[in-house]
């Protein structure tokens, strides 16, 4: 049926879409419930699908794990979490000191602490597949930093007001960027510069 299908799919092809059908193709999945292991915020703001049948997510203090059999593993006491990479074997967030800390998941460790300046991250991308972080700021701001070099690659002023949300194309040669100016741009992600505004 629609796991063999998908499992016919060649490895380079299978992006995001591919993790979320084979896991709901999955003959075990079950719903997931919190139950009050959310101590601080009990809302995730964001989810991936790991190719080990892992559901990941984040709330604001805390990355998330739950197995289709009910396991759980949680970390807890981070700060200001932002973003998941697409496989779930990455999380960023931002601290109090502006400072973005991006963790590998398998196993926990950090694996980068980035510079942001003084600004204030609002929301952040993982390139697919790849080594570089979008993050979109308060103040409309748009930083890429390459992880494990921990270089800013560039920081342009994308938008007039809070950047709501930003993401990588496929490919990684693009970002998108939306913000509180009802504004969606995209920019070229080696350069910085402005490809197209809707």
């Amino acid at each position: 049926g629609a796991r063999r299908r998908l499992l016919s799919c060649p490895p380079a092809l299978r992006g995001w879409e591919w993790r979320h059908l084979f896991y709901r193709t999955e003959p075990t999945v079950r719903a997931l419930k919190a139950s009050g292991s959310f101590p601080h915020s009990p809302y995730a703001s964001g989810f991936a699908f790991r190719g080990d049948g892992r559901v990941v997510w984040h709330t604001e203090t805390s990355v998330e794990e739950w197995s289709a059999d009910g396991a759980h593993t949680s970390h807890d006491g981070l700060s200001a979490v932002l973003a998941l990479d697409d496989d779930g074997l990455r999380a960023v967030s931002q601290g109090a000191d502006g400072r973005l800390t991006v963790y590998s998941l398998v196993p926990f460790k950090v694996i980068a602490v980035l510079d942001a300046g003084t600004r204030i991250i609002h929301s952040a991308a993982f390139e697919p597949g790849g080594d570089r972080l979008a993050g979109g700021s308060e103040d409309g701001w748009l930083q890429v930093w390459e992880i494990s070099t921990r270089r800013r690659q560039f920081e342009i002023q994308a938008h007039a007001g809070r950047i709501t949300c930003v993401h990588f194309t496929n490919d990684g040669r693009s970002i998108g960027t939306a913000a509180r100016d009802n504004r969606i741009r995209l920019w070229d992600a080696g350069s910085g510069a402005l490809r197209a505004t809707l």
